[in-house]
């Protein structure tokens, strides 16, 4: 009896064993990439380009990924069009939204607009066009 309560024990403590070991060999390494190695794990990240040695926040973020030089609402870090013009509605990635461009930026939408050209800063009705 003794050295079935033996074996028994053996059984069970290489059945644990295992199973702990095919725990911590299912790692996923994905969430611990760091690529802007700002602390962050990618996963988390807010800022995923902070320049290399920025101090960030818990979200990643530093104060030069705070700053939104086209002030359209993205940061100058992930805006791909850092140049958007005033006013434009954009899209998320800070390009403006080709549905609403405006070319002249007089506030009439390109695709409703039946003056386009108008000059910067015209009285112009609400198709555009010039009064």
């Amino acid at each position: 009896m003794q050295a079935l309560l033996s074996l028994w024990i053996s059984f069970f403590t290489i059945l644990i064993s295992a199973d702990a070991f095919s725990q911590t060999s299912v790692f996923n390494y994905a969430n611990v990439i760091d690529s802007d190695q700002d602390g962050i794990v990618d996963s988390m990240d807010r800022c995923p380009n902070t320049p290399m040695g920025s101090y960030t926040d818990e979200q990643g973020c530093s104060d030069a990924n705070l700053t939104d030089s086209d002030f359209d609402g993205i940061m100058d870090s992930i805006d791909r069009c850092p140049n958007t013009p005033k006013g434009n509605y954009i899209d998320q990635h800070g390009c403006t939204d080709p549905r609403f461009h405006d070319s002249d930026q007089d506030g009439i939408v390109d695709a409703m607009d039946r003056c386009p050209g108008t000059p910067k800063g015209a009285h112009i009705n609400h198709q555009g066009c010039l009064y």
